[in-house]
């Protein structure tokens, strides 16, 4: 088999799986929540549904530090009884896919979003020592934002709100339409 016509078999089953991907996000189960994710600068489809996937029931967690804690985003505590608190790295509990893509979700967020941009320059402080932790630090925000935003009933008023306007525009589009 030639190096063509093995790229053109990987392609096509790329493909397959992403239209897959499409299907699942399309269920009953999470299609709200997917709807909601997409709109999140920096969390594309293969983000959503990986972090709705792994997860399950959202509503497991009771706050956002339980969820960090289940993702590994939180540092490891170094205590005794006479020395004060110390924090490691982090304790990369929980699924390696969810940080894998929160990772990369993280990266475009930084590059699309001026708040995020922000928020790890300041973590930063300009230190190249400081990037690992500047970016764990915006993953755990995004992973936060990502659970509060599949989470809001407010979201989803808006997202009924967009459908009936988009089918009051495609019914006066057909009305338009017919009438020249």
């Amino acid at each position: 088999m030639s190096l063509l016509a093995l790229y053109a078999a990987l392609s096509q089953e790329l493909k397959e799986l992403d239209r897959a991907i499409l299907r699942l996000a399309r269920s009953t189960r999470y299609a709200q929540a997917f709807r909601k994710l997409k709109l999140m600068s920096g969390v594309g489809t293969l983000t959503a549904m990986v972090f709705l996937t792994e997860l399950g029931n959202l509503a497991r967690f009771a706050n956002r530090r339980q969820l960090a804690a289940y993702l590994g985003l939180t540092p490891a505590a170094h205590e005794s009884g006479s020395q004060d608190d110390r924090k490691g790295h982090i304790t990369r509990q929980g699924s390696a896919r969810v940080r894998h893509v929160l990772c990369q979700a993280a990266w475009a967020a930084l590059r699309c979003c001026q708040k995020s941009r922000a928020a790890y320059e300041q973590i930063r402080r300009g230190s190249p020592k400081r990037t690992k932790i500047a970016i764990v630090a915006i993953m755990r925000r995004l992973a936060i934002a990502m659970w509060h935003t599949a989470r809001s009933p407010d979201i989803d008023v808006l997202l009924e709100e967009v459908d009936r306007d988009r089918v009051a525009a495609s019914a006066s589009a057909e009305r338009t339409e017919a009438a020249a």
